[in-house]
């Protein structure tokens, strides 16, 4: 609980970052035109993002994946930048993990409708491993931890107001499994018996994008 706590702070900080971020930028970053010259720009600043497509997962002792949906809110403060606020769910049969996440996207010169970025942030993390597997004893394990996020992705502008998306990214964890009854705070426990794992995710999705 105290580490969902910490957690939620950390992630009310970021978003209040962020929003600092976007009031204190100039003008001219958050509504660049396309020309340069003060002609109308070929992007609109505010989007909401739905998306849908799977997760794999990967460590030292287990694999295992399911399918993943997620959405949230993007802001484009520059013709090669934005910042956005996504939460996602991954239902795996082994591994459940609920992930907030604050990226930013870097754009790059696209052609056509067709506008490439990659993707790069943090996110904060609630990870369930199915009780029922062997080398978890004391069920309900759960755990919150961050993570990095890097990935690219591409968009496909159906019309000045909707495109389409494919996205690949990584969600890279560090985290622990604690067998048994929990004897405290895991911040409290010898980092010599902690049973520290690396659990990498990839996840593949497609979405629709919706620009205001």
């Amino acid at each position: 609980m105290k580490n969902m706590v910490r957690n939620v702070a950390a992630g009310v900080g970021v978003a209040l970052a962020l929003t600092g971020a976007l009031l204190l930028a100039p003008p001219d970053g958050r509504a660049a035109s396309s020309g340069g010259n003060g002609g109308p720009r070929d992007w609109r600043p505010l989007a909401v993002v739905a998306y849908a497509g799977g997760t794999a997962f990967a460590s030292d002792i287990m694999a295992g994946g399911g399918p993943t949906y997620g959405g949230g809110v993007r802001w484009r403060m520059s013709k090669t930048f934005g910042l956005g606020i996504m939460l996602e769910k991954c239902s795996g049969s082994e591994v459940r993990t609920t992930n907030l996440m604050f990226n930013g996207q870097l754009f790059f010169p696209g052609r056509g409708r067709l506008l490439p970025y990659a993707i790069a942030g943090v996110g904060f993390n609630s990870v369930e491993f199915d009780p029922d597997l062997e080398y978890y004893v004391d069920p309900g394990r759960i755990v919150d931890r961050m993570a990095l996020q890097l990935g690219a992705g591409m968009e496909w502008r159906v019309s000045s107001r909707l495109s389409i998306m494919a996205e690949g990214r990584g969600n890279l964890i560090k985290t622990w499994i604690r067998y048994g009854p929990a004897s405290g705070p895991i911040r409290d426990t010898d980092p010599a018996t902690q049973d520290i794992i690396h659990l990498y995710g990839l996840t593949l999705s497609a979405g629709l994008k919706l620009s205001f």
